[in-house]
């Protein structure tokens, strides 16, 4: 036992080793696949050395241009493909017989000098360097400017002005001159009788699905706005507009009201519209809003302790001057002034105090200034129908439902009107318009009594001229002057079986200087004569 125990440890220890040993050739040993890369590897660095001696020994350059003249040189060049030229296409010229033998210079400048050009679009070749852009074909100019000629009107036969598409559409719109547009073979009486009217073209923009009673356009001339009876206000760019004529935003300001009048600012920047409601509000040039006028308290008999309206708001107008400053007019009785770029405490013209609240979101706060209470010839509140700012600012005139025309100083005290005519219009209608002159001597009312008359500012017991038999159906029914102030332009509504008519009025002499029918049972509502 002595010598067996120590032997058969001796031989376990043994085998122990044996098997350890293999196992731990096994694992070192690597498998075939990165055997075989690494043999790969082997062999491309193997190449790339020997390239490198082949380099070394031929002594090339560095320079690729040398490099590349040793190569061709050597016997190992040997190019597989050879690069053919495209085949030019053949033109093919007469040869005409010279008479004296020229020499050879010459004969290749006289050549050069009569060889044709290759029509490079014929053969597919490009012309330019840069993206290829398809030009559609445009519609011909006179095709264009036909398509907007009214009917009846008489056109030369020389070639249309060369004008696009959407500047005819804004010339037209805008009361562009009409002087090429008429034939000289038109007769005389017919050719005086249209001079100066923006009548020869017209478009239709349609949106609208009720009567549009209100328009206004932005001072650079390139936005229209149009308010309706059908509770929206459309947005119309003439710079943007295509041949589709559509409108590029409509929204409802207050729903369930009806537009009774929409106004871009003074500078361009934004427009305010007036609903039924009596809360007015502030858009941005892209048709956001940016604030709400507050309501005034209904249950106040005296309007002059709320600082807002109460009834539905009738029409507006921003000061000639004073930027973010208007007056609206109610069916309250009362005539409003505000100030929408305030926010602190101030002192009216007329003795009051003012205050506005901070709108939220809106960076500006509405403070109302001023306040006048229309009263009849017995002393009693009046609904007040229509306003309207002198040029200057310094006059303020409005019309109530008792027919009476009242003209306020915006500088001095709003408790009592300077000048007024009680019977202006016959009481009981609703006097849709009030507009002053440039010159600020003459003031036009067109009164829901189906009249239109003219005033002198400086004698208003009697009108200028009365124009009678003009229908009139709408309550914002609108009248305007020509830039040159030279013609007043308003609108008739159409009766049954009848169309409604475009009034121009001669200022001078007080005449009507033409009339124009305009759609079948169409009613003429809203005029607007663009000054630029």
């Amino acid at each position: 036992l002595f010598f067996i125990i120590p032997l058969l440890s001796l031989l376990y220890l043994s085998f122990v080793l044996f098997i350890s040993f293999f196992f731990f050739l096994m694992i070192r040993r690597p498998p075939r696949s990165t055997l075989s890369s690494s043999s790969a590897a082997s062999d491309v660095y193997k190449r790339q050395q020997r390239r490198v001696r082949e380099h070394q020994a031929s002594g090339m350059a560095d320079s690729d241009d040398e490099e590349m003249a040793a190569l061709r040189a050597s016997k190992r060049y040997n190019p597989q493909i050879k690069a053919v030229p495209a085949p030019m296409p053949v033109v093919t010229k007469p040869v005409s017989p010279v008479a004296d033998p020229l020499p050879q210079s010459e004969h290749e400048d006289q050549q050069q000098q009569h060889e044709p050009e290759i029509d490079l679009a014929e053969h597919n070749l490009p012309l330019s360097f840069g993206k290829v852009v398809k030009v559609a074909a445009k519609r011909p100019v006179a095709e264009t400017h036909a398509a907007f000629e009214r009917q009846g009107s008489k056109t030369t036969s020389q070639a249309a002005p060369a004008l696009t598409a959407n500047e005819m559409m804004m010339r037209e719109m805008m009361g562009g001159e009409t002087g090429e547009q008429e034939g000289d073979d038109e007769p005389a009486g017919e050719a005086e009788g249209m001079d100066g009217l923006p009548i020869s073209h017209e478009i239709h923009l349609k949106g609208h699905q009720r009567a549009v009673t209100s328009v206004s356009l932005d001072p650079k001339g390139s936005r229209l706005l149009t308010g309706g009876a059908d509770n929206k206000v459309y947005m119309w760019d003439f710079a943007g507009m295509t041949s589709s004529l559509r409108a590029f935003r409509n929204f409802e300001p207050q729903e369930g009201y009806p537009v009774s009048c929409v106004r871009w600012s003074n500078s361009g920047d934004r427009f305010a519209v007036s609903t039924g409601d009596p809360r007015m509000k502030i858009f941005t040039r892209d048709g956001h809003a940016l604030a709400t006028f507050s309501k005034g308290d209904m249950y106040l008999y005296d309007p002059n302790r709320t600082k807002g309206h109460t009834h539905g708001v009738c029409g507006f107008q921003w000061h000639p001057h004073e930027k973010g400053v208007l007056a609206s007019c109610s069916k309250d009785c009362t005539v409003r002034v505000f100030d929408v770029d305030r926010e602190k405490k101030w002192g009216s013209a007329s003795g009051g105090m003012g205050t506005g609240d901070r709108i939220t979101g809106a960076g500006m706060g509405i403070i109302h200034r001023d306040i006048a209470v229309l009263k009849n010839k017995q002393g009693k509140k009046t609904q007040v129908t229509a306003m309207g700012y002198s040029p200057d600012g310094g006059h303020l005139a409005a019309t109530g439902i008792d027919g009476s025309l009242q003209i306020y100083r915006t500088s001095g005290s709003f408790n009592r009107p300077e000048l007024v005519c009680w019977n202006a219009h016959q009481p009981g209608t609703e006097t849709s318009s009030v507009k002053y002159s440039m010159d600020g001597d003459t003031i036009v009312t067109r009164g829901g009594d189906d009249t239109l008359k003219v005033w002198d500012v400086r004698k208003l017991t009697k009108p200028l001229k009365v124009f009678e038999g003009l229908t009139s159906f709408y309550e914002t029914t609108d009248t305007s002057f020509s830039p040159d102030q030279d013609v007043i332009v308003t609108g008739t509504s159409a009766r049954k079986g009848a169309n409604g008519q475009l009034i121009f009025i001669d200022r001078s002499s007080l005449t009507i200087k033409h009339s124009l029918d305009m759609v079948t049972n169409g009613s003429v509502v809203a005029t607007l004569w663009n000054p630029i």
